[in-house]
């Protein structure tokens, strides 16, 4: 092990164990309007969260027509099978992903968790058997943010859907980096734009015919969501599909105009 992975590690753990600690020691209350509460958001601010009802089936997207997939899926430019979202990436729910990721808030990282859990659950009702994931794969992270952030947050995530569902899933961090910052300095142009494009590498391992979940905390242009998938399918996976707890609506386009002829 590396000197730059074991910092890293030691890192995650005493987060873990602070965590830990204010989890037994402090009283449990809401973390958006503070009230008591034994999970982490009351039943009222959890009510006012934004939940896919209407979206797109291919990549969760929230529409706003009555069409069954959004533009980009009726055009096949995704490389996943599919996505599934426990939220839209609205309002309050920016807050609790920040105070999740940046704050090392893990009790909120835990119910976010098993939101998504419950969506997962239900849609497993309705798959065939041959849809069914065999493994999940948490979105791969630098060393240095880890470090900084003090833990992986979709590795966190993957940990937590384990608790939650039905039937646990193997986790393997089937992805790597392909190179650090200084590294990339020793890049020429052309270099830097293959490695923009896909600066991850995939580790070897046999995923021939296996069906495999990337788990990440948010989709936003499913860039990517996209890279990842690509390449497990390139290495024989059978079907991708994409857990996240949370997915960025499109802008309004009318909102985008005014705003940017305000701008002007």
């Amino acid at each position: 092990m590396s000197k730059n992975e074991s910092q890293s590690r030691a890192s995650s753990l005493l987060h873990y164990l602070q965590h830990e600690l204010q989890h037994y020691l402090l009283p449990n209350h809401c973390l958006l309007c503070h009230s008591l509460s034994p999970e982490a958001l009351c039943l009222n601010c959890s009510l006012k969260l934004s939940r896919p009802t209407k979206a797109c089936l291919g990549c969760d997207l929230r529409l706003n027509s009555e069409a069954s997939f959004c533009p980009e899926c009726q055009q096949g430019q995704h490389n996943f099978d599919q996505a599934y979202c426990a939220f839209d990436y609205e309002a309050e729910l920016k807050q609790l992903i920040h105070h999740f990721k940046d704050k090392g808030q893990l009790r909120l990282g835990c119910w976010l968790s098993q939101e998504l859990a419950q969506r997962l659950k239900q849609a497993a009702q309705q798959k065939a058997k041959h849809q069914q994931i065999d493994l999940m794969c948490p979105t791969p992270q630098h060393w240095l943010k880890r470090l900084k952030r003090g833990f992986n947050q979709a590795a966190f995530i993957s940990k937590q859907l384990n608790r939650h569902l039905e039937i646990p899933l193997q986790i393997c961090c089937l992805f790597e980096h392909k190179l650090d910052f200084n590294e990339q300095k020793l890049l020429n142009r052309e270099q830097r734009q293959i490695h923009a494009a896909e600066p991850f590498t995939l580790k070897k391992r046999d995923i021939r015919g296996l069906n495999v979940a990337i788990v990440d905390d948010l989709i936003t242009t499913a860039a990517t969501a996209n890279q990842l998938s690509r390449q497990l399918k390139r290495a024989g996976a059978a079907r991708v599909e994409i857990w996240a707890l949370a997915r960025t609506p499109k802008p309004n386009r009318q909102l985008k105009q005014a705003r940017d002829q305000h701008q002007t």
